[in-house]
């Protein structure tokens, strides 16, 4: 117990020491606290931002903006009851088919007490007329009775607009030669009970307004139906008060037709068990937005190697503490301490550090993710508090860290010579060992061994002893640097000798970019064939850059869905010029409040097993189908048939074939068995809400053989129209993809989707492209690297510069030009660089290539044995190995001190 308390007292005195000198050295505890907590506050606040922005409740909550007395907007989507999840993404007729009555008070009603409603009227190719016949087309006006209306842009203007009052923009001003004050015929035409019909009406100019092709006209001007079905034209009705709208509220307009986005479920949505069973799976997947097993791996490995590069970066900090205590070390030793309090002054000073760093960076972050969460419209409720653990957490931990070798070396600090004067002693960090050099050079075989025989262990242990070996063979690059070449500059000489006096300071920089830079180069190799192989592992409805529209609700009938892809069409030929399209035809899962009633399987002429789906190919990412019907004009649109499947595919569909997943499910006599499933009943059980356990078997109507051919591409059937009709099956059209003359790229992806949704309500667009995170996620290790690289020359400069003053004050006192103290800290950016950067690009890029190799040879991941494949970003790394350098000799130049006070004797 003695020996306890007395260790505690040891503590608590070291503790004390190390409080006071991190205040009395307040620019180097500041310089610390700024480069431990600085990292973890953007990446924090970069996973926060992310999180939000992506996730379907903020792309729900841009219908309600940014206005915080806006509770809810509901829109009319069905004469009959429907179901909703909670970003109405996804709507589902109820089992009845029984239509609803709706009146105003339907509405007036439902409004919870405080709030009120606000019409907002969409008016679909609004054409506007001058007196002498001049006319103009607005394809998305507006009426509404105030320009401060939800969703309104009215370029600022604010106040009432009357009936027979309009608001335009310049642009149709200029078209029309029209000014504030003239008259303006309106046309419109709507859909009226399976016709047309045409209004008319006029309007005065009160105001032209800046932006492109917007038209606002007052309430009343135009008599629409607003309780009509939304279609083109249609009437969004703004919930505007206190009182929030619940999942209550929202479930009971549902039964009237209408669907829901509001901004409390939004924020706080209900638990899983209280959505309708067909949505649950949706909601779990965008609340988790879960990243492919492979991506976790290579994100787990990245994050353990850029912490190891974070402590190296701050490392050079805590040398240089370690060395400013050294007499205050050497004193506790001579006054009956031992050799272990030097080594715990340090770790004290490193935990006083990582104290003030976590509180930092945690106060900062809070911040941050606050004002993220009130910037959404949705509140805190929407931000994910889990990464404010890891900002507590991670200064504390990486400071320690960083703070255990120079700890290590204070233990052995020979005290007479400290208190004799003699303070600077070789630093113990540049030690040549030859284990390093050993490991480097077991590492590569060992990789190659790994990559032949797809042993991930073996891979692990060779990147360790590569990276080890690697950063352990620095100090023989340091015996190279002790002889440099006579006709180099003073400058570089000089920089040259304070680099190798100095290792407490350049190895651990060394390490620092040589790490982030060999993490960057493996990752960017790694994540960008994962990427494309998980693309590739996976069916896609078309190719990239193509759009596929579809129906938010698959319940539509054949009818509405037609007319709603055609509306969509419309929309995307306006934005983008749709070049060529097609229609996909079939049966999708969802078709039906309980699924498809009916469905196709193929029995196998071998074992008679069925097969209605592959099980090691992924469902297609768009739409999840059951089953396709095509005569081949679908699949050349989608990109499924190369030249050499062309004429087979074809040849097989135009005589009333089948293409099936699976090549063994075609006989020796190239054809395959099918039957089709009557699923009625297990539909109308689900739909009441039978569990999988009481659901009643499939009937088998009929059973026939058709000439087969493969189409591995894809993971369900596709059936030719005379196979479809032969066994009875239904066909409906599923979606429609079209080729735009200019493609959506995916970071305008999101905004032409919610364009087209709002447009064109009960209709989806989706951009047929990989994620924004997959395509930004190798370059942000890249981005990484670069401003790592960045702090670790900004950091050396900043210390050299320090150490040298008496050495350069020396040089400016003997007639030494001025430019002299910038070009030895160039030279130290520069030398830095070019021995790092060079052998960490070399290294990342035998890594990545060995390392994709070995995933796909170990089969750890299925589905992408046969689609991993490396693919080397050559543009990156060529930038990299070009750019990093050029960058560290600029951060040297920029940080360099122009003017320094020289040290006066007294000092």
């Amino acid at each position: 117990m003695s020996r306890l308390n007395t260790r505690m007292r040891r503590w608590g005195v070291v503790l004390r020491i190390a409080s006071r000198d991190a205040r009395q050295s307040l620019g180097r505890t500041l310089t610390a606290v700024f480069l431990i907590s600085l990292p973890i506050i953007i990446a924090i606040g970069a996973i926060t931002f992310w999180d939000v922005t992506t996730s379907q409740r903020y792309q729900a909550a841009s219908w309600l903006g940014h206005r915080s007395d806006v509770q809810a907007v509901t829109l009319h989507r069905s004469s009959t009851a429907i179901e909703q999840d909670i970003t109405a993404d996804f709507l589902s007729k109820t089992a009845s088919d029984e239509e609803v009555t709706v009146t105003q008070s339907t509405l007036t009603d439902w409004v919870p007490a405080g709030d009120q409603l606000i019409a907002v009227d969409t008016l679909y190719q609004l054409h506007l007329t001058t007196q002498d016949g001049t006319g103009y087309t607005v394809d998305s006006g507006t009426q509404t009775a105030t320009l401060d209306a939800p969703r309104v842009n009215a370029g600022g203007k604010s106040g009432a607009l009357a009936a027979n009052h309009a608001v335009i923009s310049d642009d149709v001003a200029r078209a029309l030669k029209a000014e504030v004050g003239d008259t303006l015929s309106l046309s419109l035409t709507v859909a009226k009970d399976r016709t047309t019909q045409a209004l008319t009406g006029s309007v005065v100019i009160d105001e032209i307004i800046p932006g492109t092709n917007r038209a606002i006209i007052g309430d009343g001007t135009l008599e629409i139906d607003r309780l009509a079905v939304a279609g083109r034209t249609q009437t969004a009705w703004f919930v505007t008060g206190p009182t929030p709208v619940t999942w209550d509220h929202i479930r009971q307009i549902n039964q009237s037709g209408f669907s829901v986005v509001s901004r409390q479920v939004l924020a706080d949505p209900p638990d899983a068990s209280a959505l309708p069973a067909q949505f649950a799976q949706y909601e779990v997947d965008h609340n988790n937005r879960t990243t492919n097993p492979w991506q976790y791996l290579l994100l787990v490995a990245g994050i353990l190697l850029i912490l190891t590069e974070m402590i190296l970066l701050i490392s050079p900090l805590y040398t240089v503490a370690q060395r400013s205590v050294m007499r205050t070390a050497a004193m506790i030793v001579a006054n009956g301490g031992d050799q272990s309090d030097g080594r715990r002054l340090t770790i004290a000073h490193g935990l006083v550090i990582g104290l003030y760093s976590g509180l930092v960076s945690a106060v900062l972050s809070a911040c941050g993710m606050v004002g993220i969460g009130i910037w959404s419209g949705l509140g805190i409720g929407i931000v994910p508090w889990w990464p404010l653990a890891l900002s507590v957490l991670l200064p504390i931990l990486l400071s320690l860290m960083a703070s255990v070798s120079p700890a290590h070396t204070s233990s052995h600090i020979n005290t007479s010579a400290v208190i004799g004067g003699r303070v600077w002693e070789p630093s113990r960090l540049v030690r040549r060992r030859m284990i390093y050099p050993l490991a480097l050079l077991a590492g590569l075989p060992l990789l190659g061994i790994a990559a032949w025989r797809g042993w991930v262990l073996a891979l692990v242990v060779g990147v360790g002893l590569l990276e080890a070996g690697l950063i352990g063979s620095i100090p023989y690059i340091f015996t190279r640097w002790r002889a440099p070449n006579r006709r180099a500059s003073m400058s570089m000489r000089l920089a040259l000798r304070d680099a190798v006096r100095n290792g407490h300071r350049t190895f651990p920089a060394m390490a620092s970019i040589l790490t982030t830079v060999f993490v960057a180069c493996g990752l960017l190799i790694t994540l960008s064939s994962s990427n494309e192989a998980g693309w590739n592992s996976r069916p896609h409805a078309g190719q990239r850059g193509q759009v596929f529209l579809s129906t938010v609700d698959k319940t539509d009938s054949v009818t509405r869905t037609r007319n709603l892809l055609q509306s969509a069409q419309q929309v995307v030929d306006g934005e983008r010029t749709v070049t060529s399209s097609a229609i996909m035809n079939g049966m999708a899962w969802n078709s039906g409040p309980g699924g498809p009633e009916t469905m196709v399987e193929a029995v196998n002429p071998v074992d008679k097993s069925t097969l209605t789906m592959r099980d090691d190919m992924g469902t297609m990412a768009e739409i999840d189908v059951a089953y396709i019907v095509d005569d081949g004009t679908y699949l050349r649109e989608a990109g499924y048939l190369n030249e050499d499947d062309m004429v087979r595919a074809i040849a097989t569909l135009n005589a009333g074939g089948v293409l099936v997943p699976d090549p063994k499910l075609i006989n020796g006599a190239g054809q395959a068995d099918l039957r089709s499933l009557d699923m009625s009943a297990i539909a109308a059980a689900k739909a009441a809400g039978a569990s999988d356990d009481d659901l009643p078997d499939a009937h088998v109507q009929r059973t026939m053989t058709f000439p087969a051919s493969p189409l591995t591409r894809i993971n369900v059937m596709v059936l030719s129209p005379q196979a479809s009709e032969a066994l009875g099956l239904r066909a409906v059209p599923l979606g429609e993809l079209l080729t735009v003359e200019k493609p959506v790229n995916p970071v305008d992806a999101p905004t032409f989707q919610t364009t087209i949704a709002r447009q064109v309500p009960g209709a989806s667009a989706q951009v047929i492209a990989p994620t924004m995170r997959s395509l930004v996620l190798p370059y942000v290790a890249a981005l990484i690297a670069v401003v790592a690289a960045a702090a670790t020359v900004a950091l050396v400069v900043a210390l050299s510069s320090s150490d040298m003053r008496p050495d350069l004050d020396t040089l400016d006192a003997i007639g030494a030009a001025p430019s002299m103290r910038r070009h030895v800290t160039t030279w130290q950016g520069v030398v830095l660089a070019l021995n790092a950067i060079p052998t960490a690009v070399l290294s990342g890029l035998i890594v990545g290539v060995l390392a994709v190799i070995t995933f796909a040879n170990s089969g750890i991941f299925p589905t992408l044995t046969t689609t991993l494949r490396p693919i080397v970003p050559w543009g990156a790394l060529l930038g990299m190995l070009i750019g990093m350098p050029i960058l560290c000799a600029l951060v040297a130049i920029i940080l360099t001190p122009r003017h320094q006070k020289r040290i006066r004797r007294i000092n």
